[in-house]
């Protein structure tokens, strides 16, 4: 962006589904200050132009992911995408539009909760043990999982969501809240069909981990853990260790079984 330039023009998707059968594109000119972001310009119209705007937005800081809009065809948080000469400024668009520039993200939180998106420990292990020990490598496979923001914006590009509305698919933010869990070293809950669902529809691309603003290594992390979780779960070989390695044995000195 020039600094000398002084206004920025910013073509916004308008539709109301109440209201209107089809959206309209709507041109307006903002004011341009150095280092203006795109949710500046969007809030400016707001307040100055068009009251009638809907948009979603609430701490300004890449925290809470809610002001996640696509700006020339790519999700991004703008809150910290910088103003261009020229812009267009639309919804997320893999998902159903509430009004103008707000998303319904229902589906995914529906997707959530069919999840049981909460720890679950083993009580009767919890009761024998004063604390609990964890290796330095589960502390990290399992807090990846805590920078996830829900900006959805991952669930946006993905490309499953996108052309195959009619698949179980879960969705990459779901898929790195159940890894997460399934790695936490206290977690109890058999979360594998969840992450079944449909999840070979997924070729890997990338996408999803290469939009996500947390730099969350979705695909690498997530879905490829999710897959090999899968396969192992079907071998017969494997399925007999883990009943071996599971009987009950006695405890070291640490509260943990031998």
């Amino acid at each position: 962006m020039d600094a000398v330039q002084e206004h920025v023009t910013a073509v916004v998707r308008r539709f109301d589904p109440t209201r209107e059968k089809t959206p309209r594109y709507v041109e307006y000119e903002v004011p341009y200050v150095k280092g203006m972001k795109v949710l500046d310009a969007v809030r400016y119209i707001q307040r100055n132009l068009d009251g009638t705007l809907a948009y979603r937005w609430n701490c300004r800081e890449g925290i809470c992911g809610s002001c996640a809009m696509e700006v020339d065809g790519k999700p991004v948080l703008t809150c910290k995408t910088e103003v261009r000469g020229k812009m267009l400024i639309e919804p997320m668009l893999s998902f159903p539009c509430v009004k103008d520039l707000v998303a319904d993200v229902r589906e995914v939180r529906e997707k959530l909760a069919k999840l049981s998106p909460w720890l679950a420990p083993r009580p009767e292990e919890d009761a024998k043990k004063e604390f609990w020990r964890i290796k330095e490598h589960e502390l990290h496979e399992a807090e990846e999982a805590r920078l996830c923001i829900e900006c959805y914006i991952c669930y946006d590009v993905c490309h499953v969501i996108r052309n195959h509305k009619e698949l179980p698919f879960p969705g990459p933010v779901n898929i790195v809240h159940a890894v997460g869990l399934d790695r936490h070293p206290k977690d109890s809950m058999d979360r594998s069909l969840f992450m079944h669902k449909d999840i070979w529809n997924c070729n890997m691309n990338r996408c999803c981990s290469s939009s996500c603003p947390q730099g969350i290594r979705i695909t690498e992390n997530f879905i490829t853990y999710a897959k090999e979780r899968i396969v192992e779960e079907n071998n017969i070989v494997n399925a007999l260790i883990r009943r071996v390695r599971n009987k009950p044995g006695p405890l070291d000195s640490w509260g943990e079984r031998k």
